[in-house]
């Protein structure tokens, strides 16, 4: 029998509850609590960078660039693709809650501008994760960093996404992390 990922509520709710027969829980059941348990985890990072066209200041768009997969530690439950590859796709069956950490260090054609990033589920920017900086001398990008915590079900995707709050100048985002971590819930 293959292994099953399961809710919290199903294994404290039905397989393992109290005053249960002996040898009742099955080796199974323990197979299934150890794969629930394995977090969810997927990283991937800007390995080709490339400039974002800013359409309108202050509107945060999807991150352009080419994305990979990081492959050490090698992801569990997510993968990069789709229709683009700066997606971070959840690939498990169960709902699940997601710790998501985006990290970039961007540049502006400017030099002098204040930044933004933030984190987007299916192409929609989550409000509370922007944040804002301001960048310096054109030679030296800005790091920035900002984190939340999502639910996502099967085939729901992350993105980082930028702006520019000075300005509609381009910005590139010179290097940059999605860091999604499974929540057991």
């Amino acid at each position: 029998m293959a292994d099953t990922r399961r809710t919290v509520s199903t294994l404290t709710g039905t397989t393992f509850v109290d005053g249960q027969a002996a040898g009742s829980i099955t080796p199974q059941d323990m197979r299934d609590f150890i794969v629930t348990t394995k977090n969810a985890q997927g990283s991937s990072y800007v390995s080709v960078a490339a400039a974002n066209t800013i359409t309108t200041q202050s509107v945060l768009e999807a991150s352009v660039g080419t994305w990979a997969l990081e492959t050490s530690p090698t992801a569990y439950l997510f993968s990069t693709g789709g229709t683009a590859d700066e997606r971070l796709i959840y690939g498990g069956t169960n709902t699940t809650k997601v710790l998501i950490q985006a990290i970039a260090c961007i540049g502006s054609a400017t030099g002098s501008e204040t930044v933004s990033i933030g984190i987007g589920k299916n192409g929609t920017l989550i409000s509370n994760t922007e944040v804002h900086t301001a960048t310096h001398v054109i030679t030296v990008p800005t790091n920035i960093a900002t984190s939340t915590i999502v639910e996502m079900a099967t085939n729901d995707y992350l993105q980082l996404f930028v702006g520019n709050e000075s300005s509609a100048g381009n910005i590139t985002v010179e290097y940059g992390r999605l860091i999604a971590t499974g929540l057991v819930a």
